[in-house]
């Protein structure tokens, strides 16, 4: 069924003065009943029409509500402000939460604009009324064709709740109830107690389920079917398990069967469970069997390929491990490897990007950053200090930190005297050392005079650095656009190991162990070099099915 813009009628002898407001409410009820065709049919019959005393407005803070009988609905002139007061601290635990009866659609709005784009809100409406006068307030189309917006209205939402994840068994089970003060305590005494019972058979019934697919996978060679876990959504520098499994299907006839973990419809663990029980093999990136929530039977090959200096432990004798870097062998022998279940795999090609001419010379950082933290909230008050001195320092001096990013904590926690006990070394160095050493590295290059464009988020909120700042890469075309304007780039990640950025046709500048006046002079010297892409490690190959065929045997 297709839902017309076609205006509710108001009780008015003048049909054709129709406010805006009330043609905006039209546009959003016939989207949303259009994509909840999609995903709820059921439902979308359900939901045409409305009562016909209805005077569809802006509240005060310009969101579109409705007055009855010269009164706000829901007695609310700020709605927006309402639902975003009351929801700042909300907190995205789990994939999907459950929102009780939210009392204006713009809250509704508010959390899906404050949770990521791969989490799910399943909305309670027990009013019919109440959620067809909904469908005019907001326009939800794109998050209900993306299963990130679902609805049970009306007396029997139970049922409808119990229906939603049966009908979509990739849909995770919502672990947080959301409520505002606005939630009658009788209502919420009664809704809260039929919600969870529904959980909890649900759950039940898929921890069999998935218990059974995991466990009943029998050993398959050769492999012909393989499950991909990977993103959809653009991340900068992120894509690599999209561009395996691409390359993979570019290669050969065989099966790639891809489980996007950006679609709440795929996150769930009875959807990892039955898609990868019907495939010969698991592939993902940076993670191992120990990080998936599904115990499959060790027949079953978990491939993973390692783009960055963590290895996954050794859980059973036919997993593989695909390093991009050769010198990570011995640490993945440490960490239970036998030398039999290792190859090195590189990145898959790269397209080049040809510079316009008529462009100055220019250099480039294109990384996603962030401001610091000057008070980070520890338990112990030297870890505190220790983390000011290093983000004054990086700053101010990013070529202190020398050749190796764990080594210059320790010696830093060495010089105040920080035992290794109790400190989070992943915060240290992802949330201060990177962003601190990239933005002094950016300093350093516009201190020399150089024409630098930093590209990514996060620059535009470092106030001596926002005016370089060429805003965040979103899309593949932002970032092909941001290398062919650039005549060198910087790699700004302190471990020495390949990266995207030296196979893109451009000058490669690394400043990790060097001096400052070195790489200002490597700078000045590249931005006029040639355009030439880094050749592939010799002691690497791409990912094929070859290599597939002989790591599964």
């Amino acid at each position: 069924m297709n839902f017309t813009t076609t205006p509710p009628t108001l009780e008015s002898s003048d049909e054709t003065a129709m406010t805006q407001a009330a043609l905006e409410a039209a546009d959003h009820r016939a989207a949303n009943l259009n994509s909840l065709a999609l995903t709820q049919a059921a439902l979308a019959e359900q939901l045409p029409g409305w009562n016909t005393d209805l005077e569809w407005v802006y509240a005060r803070d310009g969101a579109l509500t409705v007055l009855r009988d010269g009164h706000w609905w829901t007695d609310c002139s700020v709605p927006r402000r309402a639902g975003q007061a009351m929801l700042k601290s909300l907190e995205a635990k789990g994939t999907v939460a459950c929102y009780l009866y939210p009392a204006h659609p713009a809250h509704v709005k508010t959390v899906l604009q404050q949770t990521p784009h791969d989490h799910a809100l399943v909305v309670i409406w027990p009013d019919l009324d109440f959620a067809r006068i909904a469908m005019g307030c907001c326009d939800f189309a794109d998050e209900i064709s993306r299963g990130r917006l679902w609805f049970a209205v009306g007396q029997d939402w139970p049922r409808q709740l119990a229906e939603i994840f049966d009908q979509q068994p990739g849909l995770s089970t919502p672990q947080i109830f959301v409520r505002t003060s606005t939630l009658n305590e009788e209502y919420a005494a009664e809704m809260v107690p039929a919600a969870q019972h529904v959980f909890s058979q649900l759950g039940e019934k898929r921890a069999a389920a998935a218990q059974w697919a995991a466990q009943s996978w029998v050993k398959r060679h050769p492999v012909e079917k393989v499950c991909v876990l990977a993103r959809s959504q653009f991340r900068l520098w992120e894509n690599d398990a999209l561009d395996l499994a691409n390359l993979l299907r570019e290669t050969s006839t065989n099966t790639v069967i891809t489980i996007d973990l950006d679609d709440p419809r795929q996150a769930s663990t009875l959807h990892l469970a039955q898609t990868a029980g019907q495939c010969d093999a698991l592939l993902m990136v940076n993670a191992g069997r120990a990080d998936i929530s599904v115990p499959f039977a060790d027949a079953l090959p978990v491939i993973t390929w390692i783009t960055i200096p963590r290895i996954p432990a050794c859980l059973a004798a036919r997993d593989a491990l695909l390093l991009l870097h050769a010198s990570w062998r011995d640490l993945a022998i440490q960490a239970g490897w036998s030398q039999d279940r290792i190859m090195i795999v590189g990145r898959p090609p790269q397209p080049t990007h040809t510079r316009p001419k008529d462009l100055a010379p220019s250099i480039a950082i294109i990384a996603d950053t962030a401001p610091l933290n000057p008070k980070a909230d520890f338990e112990y008050s030297s870890h505190q200090l220790l983390w000011e001195m290093i983000g004054e320092e990086l700053s101010r001096d990013p070529f202190a930190l020398g050749h190796d990013v764990n080594d210059y904590l320790s010696n830093r926690m060495q010089r105040m005297g920080i035992s290794e006990e109790g400190v989070d070394r992943p915060r240290f160095i992802d949330a201060l050392i990177v962003p601190a050493w990239q933005q002094g590295l950016a300093r350093a290059a516009l201190n020399a005079g150089l024409h630098l464009r930093l590209h990514g988020k996060g620059w535009d909120n470092i106030p001596d650095l926002a005016a370089s700042s060429s805003g965040e890469i979103t899309n593949q075309h932002e970032l092909d656009q941001a290398i062919a304007a650039s005549s060198a780039l910087i790699h700004v990640w302190p471990v020495a190991v390949p990266h995207q950025i030296e196979s893109l046709g451009r000058p490669v500048s690394n400043p990790l162990g060097r001096k400052r006046g070195g790489f200002i002079e490597d700078l000045r010297r590249l931005v006029t070099a040639p355009t030439s892409s880094k050749p592939a490690d010799p002691r690497s190959s791409v990912l094929t099915w070859d290599i597939i065929q002989h790591l599964t045997k």
